[in-house]
């Protein structure tokens, strides 16, 4: 039988050519099939595990957003809102976003005791912002003192404070603009009308001080949070000759008071405090709007500020960003929250989430400029809020602030 011989050609130039580009293309399809590669910039280091994301700074915001304190509440925490918006669309802090814990005290001490309880026990804040009322802060200091972690709200207080509380709101001189006005109407005598309390004691070291310097102080009167007409009280101060009437209280409060004021046309000069420099005192208040005078802050009235004011555009801007987060325009108290915001996260920039330091770095804040003022603080002192005070009457048909002349 002939034996059948069989071999195999070797391959030539072309073959080869053929061969290589058979062989890419089966590995570009392998590729294709199979899990891409990450790309370099996320692929982890040899041996390392993805990096987790970082997870956010919790930062507790106590505001009175029912009760008799809600229109103040309702202003306060949008405007710790627009700041959080600001900071997390520019990264958060050091890489890590800030989520606001928001607690609703009810405008009642109890409602602040139990939310502290909550906001450092269980969701674990590092810092607090709010609330609006000396009542409800009252209330939170010693647990805030015991468990170490600081607040920024409205204080109000003059003074040494204690240690893990600290004040955003303007109090420097918070009376003065109304006395100066009312001995340039040639009055020299005054009465002072707050709720019984928390309130008035604070009261009694902030505004009557400043009140008896310049004037005599013929009466302090104290209403319950129950009161619904206080002519009574309005009539023995007639008559004792009172001329100038200053209630620091808020709310609805303040705004019985002015319209009992009216109702008995009182012959004399009626002011109120600026945390009433808000929208929804000039509803509350209603008839009575044209005997009120009140003294704020740029922001109340940012629309009439000469384009040479220094703070004209940025207190425009952020009344823009409260007024497309709210459909409502800013207040005194709107910025106040803005600017616990600006005064916790500026100390959480230079101490991180260290509940401690961050007090300590609150501490130390000099030169901080907010909506409302300029903070400078120290172990000692932590109110700090100084501002530029502007004394306003109320247009009643228009529903605004204006500067008083």
């Amino acid at each position: 039988m002939p034996r059948l011989l069989f071999s195999v050609p070797r391959p030539g130039v072309l073959g080869v050519r053929a061969l290589v580009s058979l062989t890419a293309i089966l590995a570009l399809l392998a590729m294709a099939c199979g899990s891409p590669a990450p790309p370099a910039s996320q692929a982890p280091a040899s041996g390392q595990p993805a990096a987790a994301p970082k997870t956010p700074i919790k930062i507790g915001a106590m505001f009175s957003t029912t009760g008799p304190l809600a229109g103040a509440g309702a202003e306060a925490l949008p405007g710790a809102q627009v700041f959080a918006d600001e900071i997390n669309a520019k990264g958060g802090i050091n890489g890590r976003l800030v989520e606001l814990v928001v607690h609703n005290d009810e405008s009642k001490p109890e409602g602040g005791l139990s939310g502290v309880r909550k906001l450092v026990d269980q969701d674990k804040v590092v810092a607090i912002v709010g609330p609006v009322s000396v009542a409800v802060s009252t209330a939170m200091t010693p647990i805030l003192d015991e468990k170490k972690v600081p607040m920024v709200g409205l204080l109000g207080q003059f003074g040494e404070m204690t240690p893990y509380s600290f004040s955003a709101i303007p109090v420097t001189g918070v009376t003065v603009p109304h006395i100066q006005y009312a001995k340039s109407k040639g009055l020299k005598t005054a009465a002072l009308i707050a709720q019984a309390g928390a309130i008035a004691e604070s009261i009694k070291r902030t505004v009557q001080p400043d009140l008896e310097k310049e004037m005599t102080l013929v009466a302090f009167e104290q209403i319950q949070p129950t009161d619904t007409d206080i002519t009574p009280i309005l009539a023995k101060l007639r008559s004792q000759g009172v001329e100038f009437v200053f209630v620091p209280t808020s709310g609805q409060q303040a705004a019985m008071a002015a319209k009992n004021f009216k109702q008995i046309a009182y012959p004399g000069l009626f002011s109120t405090t600026h945390q009433n420099a808000n929208a929804t005192f000039i509803d509350l208040v209603g008839d009575a709007a044209d005997i009120v005078i009140i003294n704020g802050t740029k922001i109340a009235v940012y629309k009439d500020l000469p384009a040479s004011d220094p703070d004209k555009a940025r207190v425009s801007a952020f009344a823009d960003a409260y007024l497309k987060k709210t459909g409502k325009e800013p207040s005194l108290i709107s910025a106040v929250g803005y600017d616990m915001m600006l005064s916790v996260t500026e100390a959480i920039k230079t101490a991180g989430d260290n509940p401690e330091k961050i007090k300590e770095a609150l501490e130390a804040q000099k030169g901080l400029k907010g909506l409302n003022g300029v903070i400078n603080r120290s172990p000692k002192e932590h109110n700090g809020m100084e501002a530029q005070w502007l004394l306003m009457g109320v247009d009643a048909a228009q529903k605004r602030f204006v500067i008083k002349k």
